[in-house]
């Protein structure tokens, strides 16, 4: 339960919790805000237009879509008429500044400022009326108490005088109608005490929901309230700090700044611009189309530098649309000048694959002649029926020599991303059942298992649980089993 409130704490509890005060400090904050979006009317603008349409050529420069950038004469119209189009584009830049308004943007920023100040004198008003509400609420709920304890003496002191008239009665020295009278009062006296809670309760309510938590049981602290004041005298008001008063200050110097705005308005203003524009259209002044007419259309360019590897048609020939997949084209343009080489490296070796790093080939039109390019791309998916990775090389043919579809042959660098062990090839012995090497250890004979790898003339590559300058026997045989005692004799290493 919360601890009983003082008529300071309600108040200060009441401002910090209540939805309106905290509207109103963000309607103050917005004002302050547009404040700065008044003076941004000082600095100049910058408009940028681009646009790309297609109309048709019986205006000499074609159509323009509406807008305050471009210019929007188009030049005179063409003497004959034609349904034929062809696209036209427009581009523009225009740098509006405005130097001089004699004081215009100014009463408007005058304007925010004062809408700045009336709304923080709106959050004083609203601040002071939560307040008022919660101090007047928090003395109706202390009024319904003590009015509650005196409905409470009420109902006590008509009790005790029901039970002594009802004494006098059954003893003969009073009527009977003064106890059923004295049970009136009683009755009455309880009547007003429902009436009292009933209304504690209301006010307890009434000020949660004031203090901005409804629902909660609220207790108060009568503190020195409910005592005589000593000075009875009341101070002289100072009506001119008065929030009340201070809003309506602020609403009338809005509308003075509103008032300056309006005379400012029938100054001249000056405005400096300065405008870029382009336009370009594929029509000619003749009505006809750059490059020729619509049969120039018919001539065909290659997208990109090439050599045409492939001619389909000759003069004469029909062409028309492509029908189908299997539909020959007329021509087949390569680029030769940057080729790519791709490469399927087996699974085994793709862990070597350095991303820029350069590979030799040659070719077989060119025997004894060293070719290179550089790994640009790898697949990082292996292909399930090969077991390989493509990898992709660029090679840089700036002579020409190089022709696609040739079949290089790759040398393909090996790496290992950690340094290998190599032992001589009969010491590695194989059975149906395993592949080994014989470790020697404390004089003692064990089997350790292991995987081939490349072979480097006499030398071959194994993995396995062995570790550098580890004994191994230099001919490996089941016949010398494990755990058999052994004196081993260094031989010379192949090299």
């Amino acid at each position: 339960m919360q601890p009983p409130l003082r008529l300071d704490q309600a108040v200060e509890l009441a401002e910090s919790n209540y939805p309106s005060i905290r509207v109103a400090q963000a309607q103050a904050e917005a004002a302050n805000e547009n404040v700065r979006l008044a003076h941004t009317a000082y600095l100049p603008r910058l408009d940028l237009l681009w646009q790309e349409n297609r109309a048709s050529t019986n205006n000499v420069f074609g159509a323009l879509l509406p807008q305050g950038i471009v210019p929007s004469i188009s030049g005179p119209v063409l003497g004959t008429k034609s349904l034929d189009s062809t696209f036209g584009s427009a581009g523009g830049l225009l740098f509006s500044w405005e130097p001089l308004d004699f004081g215009f943007r100014g009463a408007n920023v005058g304007v925010a400022r004062a809408l700045t100040k009336q709304a923080s004198a709106v959050v004083d008003v609203t601040r002071l009326d939560v307040a008022t509400s919660a101090a007047d609420t928090f003395l109706a709920l202390l009024a319904a108490q003590q009015a509650l304890r005196a409905a409470e003496a009420n109902v006590s002191r008509a009790q005790t005088f029901a039970d002594a008239v009802h004494v006098l009665v059954n003893n003969g020295l009073r009527a009977g109608a003064d106890a059923a009278r004295a049970d009136a009062e009683l009755s009455t006296a309880k009547n007003q005490l429902n009436r009292a809670q009933q209304t504690g309760e209301i006010s307890r309510a009434t000020l949660a929901e004031v203090l901005g938590t409804p629902g909660l049981f609220v207790t108060v602290d009568a503190g020195p309230l409910l005592d005589l004041p000593r000075d009875t005298s009341v101070p002289a008001l100072n009506l001119d700090s008065h929030p009340l008063v201070l809003a309506q200050s602020a609403a009338v110097a809005t509308v003075r700044a509103r008032e300056h705005v309006l005379d400012r308005s029938y100054f001249p203003r000056f405005n400096l611009q300065s405008a870029f524009s382009g336009r370009g259209t594929g029509a000619l002044t003749t009505g006809g189309f750059k490059g020729g007419t619509l049969e120039s259309y018919l001539q065909i360019a290659a997208p990109f530098d090439g050599v045409v590897t492939e001619r389909n048609v000759d003069r004469g020939s029909l062409a028309g649309p492509a029908s189908g997949t299997a539909s020959t084209p007329m021509l087949r343009i390569q680029q030769i000048s940057r080729l790519r080489l791709i490469v399927a490296v087996p699974e085994s070796d793709v862990a070597g694959m350095v991303s820029g790093s350069r590979i030799g080939f040659t070719v077989p039109a060119f025997p004894g002649e060293n070719f290179s390019g550089v790994v640009v791309r790898v697949s990082h998916a292996l292909d399930e029926k090969t077991r390989t990775m493509p990898v992709e090389l660029d090679v840089m043919n700036e002579s020409g020599r190089l022709a696609p579809g040739m079949f290089p042959e790759v040398l393909w660098p090996t790496r290992r991303p950690k340094p290998s062990l190599f032992v001589p090839g009969p010491a590695i012995a194989t059975t149906t059942e395993r592949t080994f090497v014989i470790r020697i250890r404390n004089g003692v004979s064990e089997w350790v298992d292991v995987k081939r790898g490349m072979s480097m003339g006499d030398l071959v590559e194994i993995f396995g649980d062995l570790q550098e300058n580890d004994i191994i026997a230099a001919r490996g045989t089941d016949e010398l089993r494990p755990g058999t005692s052994v004196s081993a004799k260094q031989v010379p290493s192949s090299k």
